[in-house]
């Protein structure tokens, strides 16, 4: 069931690549606290598993304490060891790893998988510094990230946030007041050539121009697809910008 804050896309996070963060661990750990014990789990094969192959017998101190590889791998393992209505047990970790806004899921065959290709969590990962120079641009940017990863928003929304987010930081690092001047800003100190204006002008047109985003729009409505698309698009404009800004070594 979607409660108040999620039915009205008030709950925003992000666990990236390699990442548990803190809330993911904390759902995860009531949901061991649910199923681990003996009517759905053989308690034995649990532990002897868990210390078989990460060397602790303890789900919830690998749960609360041990890198994301250990905690996921645990979750594997329960999965393996549950013997009663596993159906359940996987159906509250997918909204675990929904509500978390996680880059990972779990699938029909007990396991845990990265939902998005690996290039692009790991580029995310890449952006986070530029953008945290941004507090503002940084919270909606990944906000809007966290949406698409865990299915909590309309991809016309968060493509509409991507831009968002993205416009908040190009006016941040240019002293803009429009998300137009500043990139005519990044041309004219020659930190992006002509082409890439136009590419960048094309980001704020698709986002005018898609149906839902901004204004009703000529476009279709952007689907799942097209977020991931406009989100590695924005991705390699970030990119770009804070390479040539960097001060040289």
């Amino acid at each position: 069931m979607a409660y108040f804050r999620e039915r009205n896309n008030l709950r925003a996070e992000y666990s990236g690549h390699q990442q548990i963060s803190n809330s993911l661990r904390e759902r995860l750990k009531t949901i061991v606290s649910k199923y681990s014990y003996g009517y759905y789990t053989d308690k034995g094969t649990l532990a002897h598993d868990l210390s078989l192959h990460l060397g602790n017998s303890s789900i919830n101190d690998i749960l609360s304490q041990s890198p994301y590889d250990y905690v996921l791998e645990a979750i594997e393992i329960l999965l393996h060891c549950i013997k009663a209505d596993k159906y359940s047990v996987r159906s509250d970790l997918i909204v675990a790893f929904n509500l978390s806004g996680s880059v990972y899921q779990v699938n029909n065959r007990d396991e845990v998988y990265l939902r998005a290709d690996k290039i692009t969590v790991e580029e995310l990962e890449n952006i986070k510094e530029p953008l945290s120079r941004v507090p503002t641009a940084y919270e909606t940017f990944f906000n809007a990230v966290g949406s698409l990863f865990g299915m909590k928003a309309a991809p016309k929304d968060i493509v509409g946030d991507i831009f968002i987010g993205f416009e908040d930081y190009l006016k941040n690092i240019t002293g803009a007041k429009k998300y137009g001047e500043a990139i005519s800003k990044l041309e004219k100190d020659k930190i992006i050539a002509s082409p890439q204006k136009a590419l960048l002008d094309k980001i704020q047109a698709y986002r005018g121009d898609a149906s839902g985003v901004a204004h009703p729009g000529n476009s279709r409505e952007p689907d799942e697809i097209d977020a991931l698309w406009y989100l590695n698009t924005v991705i390699a404009q970030i990119k770009l910008i804070d390479n040539r800004m960097r001060p040289s070594t």
